[in-house]
């Protein structure tokens, strides 16, 4: 596993306008956009790898391009290329055909637990400094250096580097003749995480590698300022490195290329004149100075001295008793020119007063307290010892020596005799570690010349004797005995399973080999016959076999990495022997064994061969379909309680099926591409002793294609929506969409969404608006108000909700005829529910609760009460029905409801149930149909919605045949509707074919299809153009009333003021008066019967809906109020007035204006929503001109620009309301397609946005937008050198060649870039912008791509997803840039599809701050528990609302910051310990681990992010 401390910093770089020109200048169709196919483009970096404080791999330059590590599966494939992917790099560059992707595991992993075949912690350091991710994450440019080791000690760890001036120096050019100097620093790599602590590092034994871990030493090492000067006097290219010996660290390297320097001449005259010019004196003191350098600068000198006890080679003067004469030679060296001078230095005698100082120095050393204590092992850390521990103190004399020569060079030391504590320390010295601790004292004699002085030394503290390897060893060697290894068997003659033990994981292990294939050791252990292994007898007529079996004692991986093993040094010999004989089978036994098998085979049953569930996570026991195969298998085996099994026969599998791999018992299945079914067999053999039967069962498994629906059912769809979709206006506009016919409008708009196809028109859409908003208008004023009528109240919105959301239009964004405004979702939460119990609601709620969830309602409370209600109606089979029966319509009614609601453990209960019950139920039919197309249709939408393949499903299959296929027995011989009985029904075609959509879409795969969940398709407003009915209004009756009736024209003239007009009272409408008034007074008019008067004509002029502009045409108010609902709708009493007026915007007037939320229009700022998330738009003023480019060639250049009155609004109104969007509207219109598009705003405007507002910024346009966050504002606006920002778009006419090479001739690319001061803004730290793009035509039908191109071609791709608004898709992104930028054909450019929404549960994810607590339990057990704050629990929350499912496993080790080792993963946070050894203290730690609907790992946290808990083990 790789070890860092993390502090992940993301530097993001972020777009504003950018998008704004791609979108508004952008073809919709984008026909003449090349589609490119892209290439994994490689850099080059350099690479090392280094362990044991030593360099054993490179530098070596490498190749390296994304994705490399997943080609040998190691880890996940990136879009950028990694840390992972360089180091699977240099393991192929140093393994070559060797390393293969099936032998890749065998050397490395993605942690980098595993490196060049060595375990251990591996960490990486990337061109020079701590690097805060992980090696699959750490993402790698063009030309960065990677070095990569094995901890050696792990917090002791330092990164060396060599430095010159202040920089990290990687090359060096030199010559023969010329010194180089460099200084030698490091920082401790754990605690790097925090910031760089660079020191300088002395001491380090300098030399050359191969570049394969062969170490040349040079002789010299870096003195105590780090820095050394040495010199080379042969040309040629060498790497510099260092040994760091016993330390630990990353060693450093340099590449020194050798030139040739002086002639050998002047290299010998260079060497002469610095000789003659090198003079050393010495008269008195502790040191004298001797140079390293000649005067000339060129050569090196090197001492060495007579007598290092007295004169050191580093000049230290160490004075003795008597006078001393030391002779100093001085080596001058310059490349090969080398001479010798001597200096004889005389060294007085220390004085009585330095001999009785020197006395006392080693006096004081031995008497500092715990100083003589001796140690018997080198190494211990936390109750175990290194695995290159040695034997360390023997003699107490020896210890006492060391210390006194450090502290008073020249005093020796001996033993005056021990006073007490004998049976530890012999009088000679000798240390005895005993069966427990003891103490000594000790009277040692110190001399120097003719002085010397008595101490004695009391409390040395000798440590009891702890077990040696050594002992351990010998000890395991000796309980491994022949007889425990023969397991109650003759050695000459064994048949049967052998007991061969295998030691401690923890400690010392036994590793068993073999030299004969009669015992083949096999991978594994259990605790009664110890090393899993396998006997095969000799064939009949062959020689026994005589097998030699060797047992290697040693310590597991696990306590040489944790340091747990025994002290001391390995035994010489640490192996054992035994010799068996495996006999021939006989005559007999061949004949027994041979029926035998045969009898086994026989007995494995065609059923016994079983498939998985859907999702491909649990075996679901039912027997496979052999004939059509769509999901692994699982194969069968015998348990335990076998009697075949028992007599040692074994069951294996083969496939000859190219679609089937076979791993054990599970039979992998992928289905071929294409028409053409896989066939094959699939074989079990049953062996014994070598001996075998087979018998073979056929197996089909089903192409993609032939997954797919049938012909019929493809047919039935396109009929029946082509029916629906020849139907007139008038048809749809007079349709009952608060009953059934809703599911005709779903259908449409889920055919739109599965095959990108929309059939139906805007005017039949239109219709539908103004039916469904004039319906919305009357039963939004009756939610709540009568529980008699709650339930079909509910039932009403909750339809119109779901097929306007199907359509695409935004149910909280509805205007009226009359131009009011009607939010229906918001509506809808303010149910009754209690009052709608009443009634008939149980198959009502489930669509209202869908309803609630097509937008963001805040409707939590009710969605939560509306789930609880439906689980309270579950029966106790697990179905639901009327009266406590099950019925199947009911059930999957309401699965089809909770299905999006699994997340909550209840919910996935009843689920389960619910499903198991509609199994169940259609097992007892007699036929694959329920009975009817509308029970078949139901089920199949509840079962898509789950997740599960209702044309596939075993549980739903009889005969071969699906339940997909009884539906379609009721299909009618024209194909264009379902049967009810004999005769069509529309009701059972409406759900049956939105039943054949889901199964279609759903099919071949395992993601659950809701296929009423439009949620993810944005939405625009709807407006209504008439009432949607065309039925004129009856006639009114009873006693007259008299109202007033106005008309007023464009231009404030009243074509008919104050007139009375008297009509029948009882059914009177604002149309009854209206029409009568306007006959009376010669006023023509059209559309009134529809409810909205589309003109009128007075004396030859009309004023029609359009006349003065878009947003013109007649509106009318009742008493002075402008009333929700159509003339035809409105009931009028006796006294009203009624005014109908002409405007020329509605949207600026002051009663329907204030209902209007902008499209594509100039109007003011205004702002829409609720406080907190309201959006706050503005209009931009574009003036478009013609540019003649330095090539002649000729440009449109749209500037575009927020009028300065309006800045003062916009900042008022995203402050007041807490907008959290300021959305700037650009008319495509007024750009015209510009080749480039200029956006200019002022800092200061853009300032006061950041500063008084907590809104994002938006640049919108018809065909998409872009979204700047506010760490972005603040990020441009801290860079900003001017008093404006421009941001600047266009297309790249002239690509570079590496972009062309990337891209191709035809490709299409746009540059981004933001300006302030002439400076372009590049770096905008954390910000982030969100990109939408409307899809071009050629990318519909595609998995598309969002990629940057740099200007060397390297790509770089975004996260995105493809979103449909209103039946036109677009494409939708993060990026981290300002870029040239495409979208492409993923598939074609070899990208992976990043899915942004698991980008985002890593990004949450990595938030997490886990903390692990623990606690001991009355047995004395630990119990270890995770512990979250408020923060935390919200992103679970999001990750929950988001389809993810969290589970959380459990670590322990025995280092707090290494070695944590998973225990167990559980669905709850707590987890309790119930092993563990006493004394030894424990580290917890605890890993959230998130998984998507499908069971895949999407994200996890690092160990680093949990806060350990620690306890000590009692019991």
């Amino acid at each position: 596993m790789e070890k860092i401390q993390h502090n992940r910093f993301s530097k993001v770089l972020v777009l504003l306008m950018a998008v704004m020109m791609v979108l508004t200048m952008m073809p919709n169709g984008m026909g003449g956009a090349a589609e490119t196919a892209w290439a994994a483009e490689e850099i080059s970096i350099t690479f090392t790898y280094a362990k044991d404080n030593a360099l054993v791999y490179g530098p070596i330059e490498l190749k390296v391009h994304a994705g490399q590590a997943a080609e040998y599966g190691i880890g996940t494939a990136s879009s950028s290329p990694t840390v992972l992917d360089a180091v699977v790099a240099a393991h192929k560059a140093k393994y070559g055909a060797d390393f293969t992707a099936e032998s890749a595991e065998d050397y490395v992993n993605d942690t980098l637990g595993k490196l060049f075949q060595e375990t251990g912690y591996g960490g990486h350091i990337l061109n020079g400094h701590y690097s805060p991710d992980y090696a699959p994450q750490a993402e790698l440019k063009n030309g960065d250096v990677v070095d990569t080791f094995l901890y050696h000690n792990t917090y002791d760890d330092n990164y060396v580097a060599f430095y010159e001036d202040e920089n990290i120096v990687r090359e060096i050019q030199t010559t023969t003749s010329d010194m180089i100097e460099l200084t030698a620093k490091s920082f401790n790599v754990m605690n790097a995480y925090g910031g760089e602590t660079w020191e300088i590092r002395p001491a380090l034994s300098l030399g050359t590698t191969d570049g394969n871990g062969n170490f040349t030493s040079k002789g010299i090492a870096t003195d105590e300022t780090g820095k050394a000067t040495l010199s080379f006097d042969t040309e040629g290219t060498y790497i510099l490195t260092a040994n760091g010996g016993s330390t630990s660290i990353v060693p450093p390297w340099c590449k020194i290329t050798v030139l040739k320097g002086m002639t050998e001449e002047e290299q010998k005259q260079c060497v002469a004149n610095d000789k003659a010019a090198l003079n050393v004196t010495y008269t008195d003191g502790d040191s004298v100075n001797l140079s390293t350098t000649g005067e000339s600068g060129k050569t090196s000198i090197i001492w060495t001295s007579s007598n290092e006890q007295v004169v050191t080679p580093k000049g230290a003067v160490i004075k003795m008793p008597n006078a001393e004469s030391v002779t100093l030679t001085a080596t001058i060296k310059c490349g090969s020119a080398t001479e010798t001078k001597e200096f004889v230095l005389s060294i007085p005698a220390l004085d009585e007063a330095g001999i009785t100082e020197r006395l006392e120095k080693g006096k004081r050393a031995l008497l500092q307290v715990n100083a003589l204590d001796p140690v018997e092992y080198t190494g211990l850390s936390g109750g175990g010892y290194p695995y290159e521990s040695e034997i360390k103190d023997t003699n107490i004399v020896t210890k006492a020596q060391e210390l006194v020569t450090a502290a008073a060079p020249g005093v020796t030391v001996s033993i005056v005799e021990v006073a007490s504590g004998t049976e530890y320390i012999e009088s000679n010295g000798g240390i005895v570690y005993a069966s427990k601790d003891g103490t000594a004292e000790v009277k040692f004699k110190l001399s120097l010349g003719n002085h010397s002085d008595d101490v004695s030394v009391v409390g040395i503290k000798v440590p009891k004797h702890k077990e040696s390897k050594t002992e351990a060893v010998k000890k395991l060697m000796d309980e491994t005995t022949e007889e425990v290894v023969l397991n109650g068997q003759n050695a000459k003659e064994v048949k049967s399973t052998l007991k061969m033990p295998v030691g401690s994981t923890l400690g010392l292990v036994i590793t068993w080999t073999s030299d004969n294939a009669a015992i083949e050791i096999t991978r594994g252990a259990n605790s009664s016959t110890g090393q899993l292994h396998k006997i095969t007898r000799p064939a009949l007529g062959e020689e026994n076999a005589v097998v030699t079996l060797t047992a290697t004692f040693d310590y597991s991986d696990t306590a040489k990495r944790i340091e747990f093993c025994d002290g001391g040094p390995m035994p010489a010999n640490n192996t054992k022997t035994f010799t068996v004989t495996v006999p021939a089978l006989t005559q007999d036994e061949v004949a027994a064994i041979t029926e035998e098998v045969k009898a086994a085979v026989d007995s494995v049953p065609e059923s016994g061969i079983t498939a998985y569930d859907a999702a491909g996570k649990t075996d679901s026991k039912i027997p496979a379909d052999l004939t059509g195969v769509i999901t692994d298998l699982h194969l069968y085996d015998f348990d335990s309680k076998n009697e075949y099994r028992k007599n040692g026969i074994r069951l294996s599998w083969t496939s000859t099926n190219a679609a089937i791999t076979v791993n054990t018992l599970r039979a992998k299945i992928t289905r071929p591409i294409g028409s053409e079914n896989a066939t094959g067999k699939l074989t079990v053999t049953a062996s014994k002793e070598g001996i075998t039967a087979s018998k073979s069962f056929d197996v089909v498994v089903l192409s993609t294609e032939a997954a797919a629906l049938n012909a019929d059912a493809r047919i039935a769809i396109e009929k029946i929506t082509d029916r629906y979709a020849k139907q007139s206006n008038a048809w749809w506009g007079d349709a009952s969409y608060s009953t059934g016919t809703w599911w005709q409008i779903v259908a449409m708009g889920a055919y739109r969404e599965k095959y990108n196809k929309d059939k139906l028109n805007d005017q039949q859409k239109q219709a539908i608006v103004d039916k469904t908003i004039a319906s919305l208008a009357n039963d939004i004023a009756k939610i709540g108000s009568s529980e008699a009528t709650e339930s079909s109240t509910i039932n009403a919105i909750g339809n119109g909700v779901n097929l306007l959301s199907a359509l695409g239009y935004d149910v909280e964004n509805l205007t009226t005829i009359n131009r009011s405004k009607l939010k229906a979702g918001s509506a809808l939460k303010k149910m009754n529910l209690e009052g709608a119990k009443k009634g008939y609601f149980s198959t009502i709620a489930p669509y209202a609760l869908i309803a609630l969830q097509q937008g963001n309602y805040g409707s939590k409370v009710t969605e939560d009460s509306l789930i609880s209600y439906l689980l309270s109606l579950q029966n106790s089979g697990g179905g639901w029905g009327y009266s406590g029966r099950f019925d199947v319509d009911t059930t999957a009614m309401i699965l089809q409801g909770l299905a999006t609601q699994r997340s909550n453990p209840e919910v996935e209960k009843a689920v389960q149930a619910g499903i198991s019950k509609l199994a169940q139920s259609y097992a007892a039919k007699t036929k694959n149909t329920y009975g009817n197309a509308n029970s078949d249709a139901v089920v199949i939408l509840a079962l898509a919605a789950c997740g599960i393949d209702p044309s596939r499903d075993i549980r739903f299959m009889k005969n071969g045949a699906s339940l997909v296929d009884g539906m379609l027995t009721y299909l009618n011989a024209k194909k264009d509707a379902f049967k009810l009985g004999a005769r069509d029904n529309e009701m059972a075609t409406q759900q049956a074919v939105l039943a054949l959509i889901a199964a279609d879409k759903i099919c071949g795969t395992n993601t659950a299809v809701n296929i009423f969940d439009f949620k993810t398709t944005e939405k625009i407003p709807a407006v209504a153009a008439s009432t949607g009915s065309i039925t004129t209004p009856s006639t009114p009756t009873g006693d007259d009333i008299t109202v007033k009736m106005s008309i007023q024209s464009d231009t404030g003239e009243f074509w008919m003021q104050n007139q009375s007009v008297t009509v029948p009272g009882d059914g009177a409408t604002v149309y009854h008066a209206f029409t009568k008034a306007c006959d009376a007074a010669g006023i023509t008019y059209a559309g009134a019967e529809n409810g909205y008067v589309r003109s009128m004509t007075k004396a030859g002029k009309t004023l029609a809906e359009f006349t003065n502009g878009k947003n013109s045409g007649w509106l009318y108010k009742v008493n002075n109020i402008l009333p929700d609902v159509g003339l035809t709708n409105y009931s009028i009493k006796d006294g009203d007035s009624i005014l109908w007026y002409y405007t020329n915007d509605w949207t600026k007037d002051p009663d329907a204006g204030k209902h209007f939320t902008p499209t594509d229009t100039k109007s003011d700022v205004t702002t829409s929503g609720a406080s907190g998330s309201a959006i706050t738009t503005a209009p931009t003023d574009v003036k478009v001109s013609e540019k003649t480019n330095a090539d002649g060639t000729k440009e449109t250049v749209a500037a575009v620009k927020v009028d300065s009155k309006h800045h003062d609004e916009i900042i008022k109104q995203a402050a007041e309301n807490k907008s959290a969007e300021i959305v700037l509207e650009v008319s495509q219109t007024d750009s015209k397609g510009a080749d480039n598009v200029q956006l200019t705003l002022d800092v200061v405007f853009v300032k006061n946005v950041a500063d008084k507002t907590n809104a994002d910024l938006t640049v919108n346009t018809e065909n998409g937008k872009v979204t700047l966050n506010r760490e972005a504002l603040k990020t441009v606006l801290g860079a900003a050198k001017g008093t404006t920002l421009t941001l600047e778009v266009s297309k790249v006419a002239q690509p570079t060649e590496a972009q062309k090479k990337a891209a191709g001739a035809n490709a299409y690319l746009f540059k981004l870039i933001v300006k302030s001061g002439g400076k372009s803004i590049s770096d905008f730290n954390k910000g982030s912008a969100q990109v939408r793009l409307a899809l071009p035509s050629a990318l519909l039908d595609k998995k598309t791509a969002a990629i940057h191109i740099a200007e060397d071609g390297t790509i770089e791709q975004f996260a995105g997803k493809v979103l449909t608004i209103a039946g036109k898709k677009y494409y939708e992104f993060t990026t981290p840039h300002f870029s040239t930028f495409a979208l492409v054909d993923a598939d074609e450019a070899g990208l992976d599809v990043v899915d942004e929404q698991t980008a985002d549960a890593k990004a949450l994810t990595a938030k997490l701050t886990p903390i692990a607590r623990s606690a001991k339990t009355a047995k004395k057990n630990f119990k270890v528990k995770l512990s979250l704050d408020k923060q935390d629990k919200e992103i679970l929350n999001q990750l929950a609302d988001a389809g993810y499912t969290v589970r959380y496993r459990f670590y322990r080790s025995t280092k707090k910051a290494a070695g944590y080792k998973a225990a167990v993963t559980k669905k709850t946070m707590t987890y309790t310990n119930t092993t563990g050894k006493q004394g030894t203290k424990y580290f917890y730690k605890v890993q959230i681990r998130v998984y998507d609907k499908n069971g895949k790992l999407a994200a996890k946290t690092a160990l680093k992010q949990c806060r350990y808990a620690c306890r000590s083990w009692t019991k």
